[in-house]
């Protein structure tokens, strides 16, 4: 089932809580950054066979808050676009992120996760994965950091 979300954090939080294995959250806009530590991270896995993919729509881009500050300090450590946590089977695919700070995608304890076709630019990290994951797999993604770092 395609679930497209208006560009949103409690939009694409309430489809991402709702995903089925097999499932597409689109992000049918341009994303903007949510407000410091905002975002509430997302529980939530597809299957072996059936991923749950989060997917933006064609010619839109996740917009950071990096340049807020000639430093890019402004946001907090630990800010992202989109946070998983305890997830598994989870594919990102297609995402276009400026300026992300301090993290586009954040994952703690996951496994079975991919970026796939991922571009960034600027901004701090792109994909934090900590904790007990594994199986994390990055395909055909470009990423250009922010030069202040």
């Amino acid at each position: 089932m395609l679930h497209p979300c208006p560009p949103s954090w409690p939009a694409i939080s309430f489809a991402l809580a709702h995903a089925q294995p097999g499932d597409v959250v689109e992000i049918n806009d341009d994303y903007l950054q949510p407000e410091t530590n905002t975002v509430t991270p997302v529980k939530v896995s597809g299957t072996r066979k059936a991923w749950i993919v989060i997917r933006l729509a064609a010619g839109k881009t996740m917009i950071g808050r990096a340049h807020q500050s000639p430093l890019g300090a402004t946001p907090e450590k630990g800010d992202a676009f989109i946070k998983l946590r305890d997830s598994s089977f989870v594919r990102f695919e297609g995402l276009h992120i400026v300026n992300a700070w301090d993290n586009a995608i954040d994952t703690t304890n996951t496994s079975n996760v991919e970026f796939v076709d991922c571009n960034a630019v600027g901004g701090r990290h792109v994909f934090r994965v900590r904790g007990e994951s594994r199986a994390i797999r990055v395909a055909g993604c470009r990423w250009l950091q922010d030069a202040r770092i």
